[in-house]
Parts: structure tokens; C-alpha cells; sequence
């Protein structure tokens, strides 16, 4: 918001869903409207995904990739994607995550991969990535020197 940007903030753990994640149903597909049928608080999120320059992740890193509740939205892109195309082809997606451990052992790459993976399949640009690692002390998660380069972060997305 202070580069400009319109930003909307979505707490995944507060929607009402139907089921944790995709049920694997494929009814999605059918048709030409990029919409996931379960009819929750989850599929009105992910239509209106489409009309976003930028979506970010931001998450912790609990046991060696994405949490449950990232993990439910990511699944459920599958509504946003056909065979005759993918309604989020031009999304810039960026993820902001820490972790406890480091670089080389908390599982970031495991969620670097899994991005880079989807944004490769769907056509879309490349995932940005902001990581920190070695948080296991509340003192420097609150860090100002953290939230500021958290915060050059989100501006370099605009």
C-alpha cells in the first residue's frame, strides 16, 4: 500500500470452507467460467484471483513446506486452469515465508520448487521470493531491520 498499490489482505484460516482443499470433483472443468463449484468462502477468493496484478503467499514454514492452510488455496488454483487455458497466466506471484531453521533446512526449498513449478506450467511469470530464516528467537522475528526489508520487499512488487 505505501508503493501505491491497492492491497487486499486475506487471513485463509478465517474462510468458511466447505472441504480443506481441493476434493479432486473436477466439475471446475467443465464449462467456460474459471470458478471452483464448492460455492465457499475459498472459491469467491479464487474468482476474484484473476483481476490481480500480484498474489502473495505469505506464510510460515512449519514442517518442511507449505502449511495446511497455504496449501488449500494452492490446490484449489486448479479451478483457475483448462486445458484451453489458465485465468492467472499473467499473475505475478511472490512468496513471502519464515522459518525457524535456515536456508538449507527448514523446507523453503520445497515450496521455492513447488512455485516455481506452477508458475512454470501455467505460463505465468516467475514466483518472487522473500524468505527468513532462523527465527526461532521472537526477538529478531520483530525485528525493524527485518520489517524493513520485508516492507522493500512488497514495494518491488508494484
Amino acid at each position: 500500500a505505501e508503493a501505491g498499490a491497492e492491497v487486499k489482505s486475506v487471513a485463509v484460516s478465517s474462510l468458511s470452507c466447505k472441504v480443506a482443499g481441493c476434493c479432486g470433483c473436477c466439475a471446475c472443468q467443465a464449462g467456460k467460467e474459471f470458478k471452483c463449484v464448492l460455492g465457499d468462502d475459498l472459491a469467491d477468493l479464487l474468482a476474484s484471483i484473476p483481476s490481480y496484478d500480484t498474489v502473495v503467499i505469505a506464510s510460515g514454514i512449519y514442517f518442511f513446506g507449505f502449511p495446511a492452510q497455504a496449501k488449500m488455496v494452492i490446490d484449489r488454483f486448479m479451478c483457475l486452469c483448462k486445458e484451453s487455458g489458465c485465468a492467472i497466466s499473467k499473475t505475478q506471484f511472490a512468496l513471502m515465508t519464515t522459518a525457524g531453521g535456515d536456508i538449507n533446512d527448514s523446507g523453503v526449498s520445497t515450496m521455492h520448487d513447488t512455485m516455481n513449478f506452477i508458475t512454470g506450467y501455467i505460463g505465468a511469470p516467475q514466483t518472487k521470493f522473500f524468505f527468513e530464516g532462523g527465527l526461532m528467537d521472537d526477538c529478531k522475528a520483530l525485528s525493524d531491520e527485518l520489517k524493513n526489508r520485508a516492507s522493500e520487499f512488497g514495494k518491488s512488487l508494484v
